[in-house]
């Protein structure tokens, strides 16, 4: 296995793995957004 083709797998594992927490960081503020929107009548 050449060196260029781990760096390729890590590239693609890297981008699924930011796609994660690009994923996961939108649901949170969709969170904190309707949170603060229903504290917000209070």
């Amino acid at each position: 296995m050449c060196f260029c083709q781990i760096k390729q797998e890590w590239h693609y594992t890297e981008k699924i793995v930011m796609q994660n927490i690009a994923g996961f960081i939108g649901k949170r503020n969709e969170l904190i957004t309707m949170a603060s929107y229903y504290t917000g009548y209070d």
